[in-house]
């Protein structure tokens, strides 16, 4: 075997398994006759590597088999349904998040002051409108551009709050940014484009109610964070018999906890609705972890270690 098939097959250690098992032998042959096309030689056997072409198309089958649509084991199927269940509900979050901005600039035009600062990087708040929007019509690259637009406009207030506020006012910036980073990640490894988009309805009518109530609950300076809790608590137990929800419900609650927590640990804001959210985020994080762990235990033949 020379270098560059090893270094070939090991570039194919990214891909699950059970495809692997299928299809190894018959890529790594591909792959060496393609080169030998290109005038393979024994120095390019010792010293080559693997081109860019053939590692991106690998790295993307990878997402594609690993966070499956169909025509897969079941686990990679769930994994892939899971994660497209966080981007939407990312999304969602979002534009909660976007109806909140608009509600702080509606609050302090009516008080007569600046409650938001509007500049391009703040404007960016909205973005998470435009992707739910445009995931929803078929249009996932430009889903995935407009969320990293947001998670670059966080990145910029992230680094701008490190220099001005501190250490103290970073850590507050980035357990608000959590949800956004964790919402472009699933978006960009569940969305391939083997992957069915979801409905449009559905989405856009929980999109339109999210974005009230963050603007209602901003109007009240009553925070996002407790109804996130509260919709996250609320799916969970309409859908509780559903795998892909719940695991989808307990990464959420988990990526909201530690936003809650800062509130009442570190900036001391001991009110109600944050004490509140706690509970309520960390049950939806524990509750589908032990209902996982009772569906294994009765499985015909399982066995505890």
């Amino acid at each position: 075997m020379s270098t560059l098939e090893r270094r070939y097959r090991l570039l194919l250690k990214v891909l699950p398994s059970w495809y692997r098992t299928d299809r190894e032998e018959e890529m790594v042959g591909i792959f060496l006759e393609s080169r030998a096309g290109e005038g393979y030689d024994d120095l390019d056997g010792e010293y080559g590597w693997p081109g860019w072409p053939e590692t991106r198309s690998t790295l993307s089958l990878a997402v594609r088999t690993r966070f499956a649509a169909d025509d897969a084991p079941a686990h990679a199927v769930t994994l892939g349904d899971v994660t497209r269940r966080i981007a939407l509900l990312g999304l969602v979050a979002g534009v909660m998040w976007s109806g909140a901005f608009v509600a702080s600039i509606v609050f302090g035009l009516v008080h007569g002051f600046e409650a938001v600062r509007v500049t391009p990087w703040t404007v960016v708040e909205l973005a998470p409108v435009a992707a739910l929007a445009a995931l929803a019509f078929g249009w996932r690259t430009l889903a995935k551009a407009f969320v990293a637009l947001q998670v670059c406009g966080g990145l910029v207030g992230l680094s701008l709050s490190l220099s001005q506020g501190g250490a103290l006012q970073w850590a507050t910036q980035a357990s608000f940014l959590l949800p956004s980073w964790l919402a472009l990640a699933c978006l960009c490894l569940g969305f391939h484009r083997e992957a069915r988009l979801p409905s449009v309805k559905p989405w856009l009518v929980a999109g339109a109610v999210a974005g009230v109530v963050g603007a209602v609950a901003t109007w009240f300076q009553v925070g996002l964070v407790l109804p996130m809790a509260l919709a996250l608590v609320v799916l969970l137990v309409r859908r509780w018999r559903d795998p892909v929800t719940t695991w989808a419900v307990a990464a959420g609650s988990a990526v909201l906890l530690p936003e809650a927590n800062f509130m009442v640990v570190v900036m001391q804001d001991p009110r109600s609705v944050y004490v509140a959210a706690i509970v309520l985020l960390t049950a939806g994080t524990l509750v589908p972890l032990v209902a996982a762990m009772v569906r294994r235990a009765s499985v015909p033949g399982f066995r505890r270690p």
